[in-house]
């Protein structure tokens, strides 16, 4: 079967993904496919999509930490240390950063692609090229694209969790 396109309610937004059945969501969608329903209406010329509720989402645990993973002891410090961090890397190469920007305005660039993801605290995020703010908080995440940049304002002392690639 071809990739399919996974609709759920998660943190009471709608969210959809294209992915292969059986594969585990990414980290950002904690969620792993189990079970699914196709009905009449969801058949399209691209093939068939399959429609997942709540009922057939099992919820992996939401685990407070990264397991089998290689911490660097020197904390990456920014903005006279208003962002401090440390990269983990995982066995597949992956790499994230973990880390807390405290209350501050600031203008981070990127070279890749990157994922926000709030993991608690609040801030207004306006991406390259927009006027408009918007507000992000635990449970959140934005894109960012690479080769740009975006501007943060931390309202409360933020912890993040920074996805490459």
């Amino acid at each position: 079967m071809s990739s399919v396109v996974i609709i759920a309610v998660l943190n009471d937004k709608w969210r959809w993904l294209v992915v292969e059945p059986g594969q585990v969501w990414p980290q950002r969608f904690p969620f792993t496919i189990k079970n699914a329903i196709v009905t009449g209406d969801a058949v399209s010329a691209n093939g068939p999509h399959l429609f997942f509720s709540h009922y057939f989402l099992q919820k992996a645990s939401m685990s407070t930490q990264f397991d089998q993973v290689s911490v660097v002891k020197k904390a990456n410090i920014f903005f006279d240390g208003k962002c401090v961090s440390h990269s983990v890397f995982f066995a597949d190469g992956t790499k994230k950063t973990v880390g807390v920007i405290f209350p501050s305005s600031l203008k981070f660039n990127t070279s890749t692609p990157e994922i926000m993801e709030i993991i608690s605290g609040k801030c207004r995020v306006r991406l390259a090229n927009q006027a408009q703010w918007t507000t992000y908080e635990s449970g959140q995440s934005f894109n960012v694209a690479g080769e740009t940049y975006f501007d943060i304002e931390t309202l409360e002392t933020l912890d993040y969790i920074c996805h490459f690639g």
